[in-house]
């Protein structure tokens, strides 16, 4: 399982100062990002932590799941989040050739 977790129910004005402030107490963080809406630029309301280490992140899932921040209730899950190494190896297995026709016969001339 990744050190990575997803927080949701964030404000749309938290910023990745504040995520870090609420989470450094836990352990060392690699690094915090926040998506952001391609057209207005803005919050989508949730965010990526990443610790350095798992037990760390599995303290602050525990203690903050669930807990009122800026006036409302975040929820924390596991990110499916792997560094995409595993999931890209699965994904090319499962891939299929471009071509689904026959291929052509060469005419001897």
């Amino acid at each position: 399982m990744s050190s990575t977790l997803k927080v949701n129910g964030l404000t749309y004005r938290t910023i990745e100062r504040d995520v870090e402030r609420m989470f450094n107490k836990f352990g060392k963080i690699n690094e915090v990002f926040i998506p952001k809406d391609r057209f207005s630029g803005k919050s989508k309301g949730f965010a990526f932590v990443r610790f350095i280490n798992r037990d760390d992140a599995k303290d602050a899932f525990d203690d903050q799941n669930g807990r009122i921040h800026d006036g409302r209730r975040i929820t924390i899950e596991w990110s499916r989040k792997d560094d995409g190494h595993e999931r890209r190896a699965e994904k090319a297995s499962r891939r299929r050739s471009r071509s689904r026709t026959p291929p052509r016969r060469r005419s001897s001339s």
